[in-house]
Parts: structure tokens; sequence; C-alpha cells
């Protein structure tokens, strides 16, 4: 089975390098529109990382006649509605699997399956007789980002399969609704949209992982964290780093993972990231990951602007000191995300 990406972006890295993790597609085909990437190139050229062995197309129609599916992304919300509505009636029209984000739900269109979130059932009661908050008894891992474009899911995708090459079970609860095509769910989306109360939907957080737990006995849990810890932009109240802070005080991380923008990344800038996961968030970072994108603020417009950041020259500007007591890796770098997972694993058996 083959599964079509389209419009390729940045954040379609997970099906370009973790393409082997998919559950019920063998293959991808990672299509742009002409004058959007070169017919042909790597995926690097588009997120900036470490060569991806997967190349680019800007054929849609061709890659759509060898594919069985197809998956219009977020990226597609870009385009004139008129316009993307033509390539998802051609889809239709020869009877391909349709998958779309739900920024194009707004489109009337043919049959089509809306990524959703995790719609597992839980009990989110309590009584006098009850804790209100169970603990977790398993290793739970983490992952947080600073902003947008941090590749969290990346690095979820890279130890998810980290643990499972090593023969472990892993629950797991990702960042995106794109989770589904890797073999697990992201946060349901009455934890955005609820109207409960600080305490009653910490208590409810912690009442949905640990029915997970209970129900699919894992011996790992991966927990990504939606959104940034903090706010990043202080003229646009965008992100605080609300569910951050719900779900730290929901279940206490064994270790934690930050994702953070590489370029101008320095010791200072990391103490005090580390400062907020560990006094705001009862998480200090054990290991930080920097992503193929550079953040910046337009005092003109007031918005945050994104770059994406070449790996070599991340890896210039951006290198490990010994002397500092915490080490970082590089996302879109396949040989440093297996680094990332040894290092990982070993810190958790450590800790037994």
């Amino acid at each position: 089975m083959r599964l079509m990406i389209f419009p390729i972006t940045k954040e379609s890295s997970a099906f370009a390098r973790y393409d082997e993790m998919l559950v019920d597609y063998q293959s991808v085909a990672l299509v742009t529109l002409e004058g959007f990437g070169a017919d042909g190139s790597d995926f690097m050229t588009i997120d900036g990382g470490g060569t991806s062995g997967k190349q680019i197309s800007t054929n849609f129609h061709n890659e759509l006649d060898k594919s069985d599916a197809i998956y219009f992304t977020a990226g597609a919300a870009r385009l004139p509605s008129a316009f993307l509505k033509k390539f998802i009636e051609e889809a239709a029209a020869k009877n391909k699997r349709i998958y779309i984000d739900a920024a194009l739900t707004t489109m009337e269109l043919p049959e089509v399956e809306v990524l959703c979130s995790d719609n597992f059932t839980y009990d989110d009661t309590f009584s006098d007789e009850t804790p209100e908050i169970f603990l977790i008894p398993i290793p739970v891992i983490f992952v947080y980002g600073t902003g947008p474009y941090t590749n969290k899911f990346e690095v979820q995708l890279a130890l998810r399969k980290n643990f499972i090459d090593l023969g472990y079970s892993v629950s797991q609860v990702g960042t995106r609704k794109e989770s589904q095509f890797f073999g697990f769910s992201s946060l349901p989306d009455m934890f955005f949209n609820s109207q409960r109360t600080v305490k009653e939907t910490v208590v409810a957080l912690n009442r949905y992982f640990y029915s997970k737990y209970l129900s699919e006995k894992p011996e790992v849990m991966i927990v990504g964290i939606p959104g940034g810890i903090t706010q990043v932009n202080p003229m646009r109240f965008e992100e605080m780093g609300d569910m951050a802070f719900l779900i730290s005080q929901a279940i206490t991380p064994d270790l934690s993972i930050l994702c953070s923008y590489g370029h101008g990344f320095s010791e200072d800038h990391m103490n005090w990231l580390n400062n907020i996961c560990k006094y705001r968030l009862n998480s200090p970072v054990s290991h930080f990951v920097l992503s193929n994108t550079d953040a910046t603020l337009s005092f003109e417009t007031h918005e945050s602007e994104y770059m994406t950041v070449p790996m070599d020259f991340l890896r210039n500007s951006c290198t490990s000191d010994p002397k500092l007591a915490i080490d970082f890796f590089y996302a879109l770098d396949k040989d440093s995300m297996k680094r990332l997972g040894s290092e990982v694993t070993k810190t958790l058996i450590y800790n037994l």
C-alpha cells in the first residue's frame, strides 16, 4: 500500500524520515506543486535536515495513479479553495482513500476521512475513597517544545522506534493528529475545548493517561506535550504553555526532552529554558534537541517568523560543550536521534 502526501511542507518530515513506521502503508510519495520544490531532489531541501533518501515529486497526477491513498496536509489550506478542490475531486474520481487535515473541513468535499484525535474512553470521576491523582508505575517520557516547528513529532517517532526496536511495548500520545498513521493517537480535542476548572482538567488528564496504562499495559510511555512551554511572542498571546503546565501536574515524567530552535542557541538560553521546565513544570530537562528552524520576531508585524536552518550550518553553529551538564542532539539527523534513543534508554535503566 502506498500513501501520497500532498502538498509536502517542512512539517511532513515524519513521513519522509520515518515511513517504515507507518502501520497501514509500506511506502510514501512526497508531492508538491511545481515551483515549491525541485522534482527528484531529496526531502532535505524542504526541511533542512540530513539526507533523507526520499525524493520529492512535482507530478501530482502520475504519483496519484501509483498510490492507494492520499493525505492532504494542513499546507493545502494555503492554496485557493477552488484550486485545491480539483485535486481532491480527482482523487475521489480515481477511488483513492482520502485523508484530510482538520484545517480543510470548511470546504464542501467528497467523502473523506478527517484526521482525528484519540477517542479512547476512560473514567474521569473520583470519590473520597479514591486518590485524585494516580501514579503511573512505568517510565514516562515527556517531549516538550519551545514553540511551533521544533520537530517534536519527529523526536517522538525516533524514541518510539528506539524502544520498539529494543523489544519494549510502548504507549504513546502524540502532538499531531498524523500520529494515527504511525499506530498511536494524539491528545483528545476535549482537553483543548474543556469548560472544566484547572483542577478538574488536571484530574481528567491523569485519569486519561492512567487508563491508557491500565488498558495497554506498556513498559514505557511517551507523551508529546502540545504547544510550547512559555510565551514565545511578547506581543501576541498565541502560546502560554498552558497544556504543558496541566499535563505536568497530571503525571510526573521520569525524563524530559526539550526541543528548541537551533540558531543562536547558547548556554544562558539553555539554562533559562531548563529553569522553566524545572520550576514551572516540575520536569528538569535531561536532553536538549535542536530543530532545523530559527525563530525571530518581526517588529513591523509583531508576528513570529520562522526560517529553515540547513543541517551543516546548525552543526557548525551549535556544538556540544563538554563543560555543560546537559548534552544536546539534532532532531533531523538520523545518527543523532539514534544516539538520543541510546542515551534515554541508559538513563532510564540507570534510574530503575
